[in-house]
């Protein structure tokens, strides 16, 4: 009878610290929560980055948008997308950007007021240091292709 006693109380035991385990807080919800807590919030940015990239916020107006500081929004950038959260909003606004110059026959000078910027100049500067080609032999190479 020994044997069983102590074999019982093995298993009692283990399935007591395995039920303790479980339902431990720090051990089974908050790493898992935090990640996925920081998954919704990019999710957010950059679905207003799809919604609002024609008006030109900052990353300190979709911080402010989503309640969070813009410390905080690039961290969380980084450490899903390994791109900060300017380097995002820029990505959408060149790809935006291509896509008229490609698909429309809107002027440069027009595609840089469809994207909010208000001197085609600088639309043509940021063109340029984002993509390393001006917007016009942009659209002059898939003119070419086409």
């Amino acid at each position: 009878m020994e044997i069983s006693y102590g074999l019982t109380l093995r298993c009692l035991a283990t399935l007591l610290i395995t039920k303790i385990v479980r339902m431990h807080p720090l051990v089974t919800k908050l790493p898992s929560e935090a990640t996925s807590q920081k998954q919704i919030i990019l999710r957010n940015f950059q679905s207003l980055i799809n919604t609002k990239f024609k008006s030109r916020l900052s990353v300190v107006q979709y911080a402010h948008e989503l309640n969070i500081t813009p410390t905080h929004l690039n961290r969380i950038s980084r450490a899903i997308l390994n791109i900060s959260a300017s380097a995002l909003i820029h990505e959408r606004s060149i790809l935006e950007a291509k896509r008229l110059l490609i698909y429309t026959s809107a002027t440069i000078a027009e595609v840089a007021y469809q994207l909010g910027f208000n001197d085609p100049a600088h639309f043509s500067k940021f063109f340029h240091n984002k993509s390393t080609q001006k917007p016009s032999d942009f659209r002059k190479k898939f003119i070419k292709m086409a």
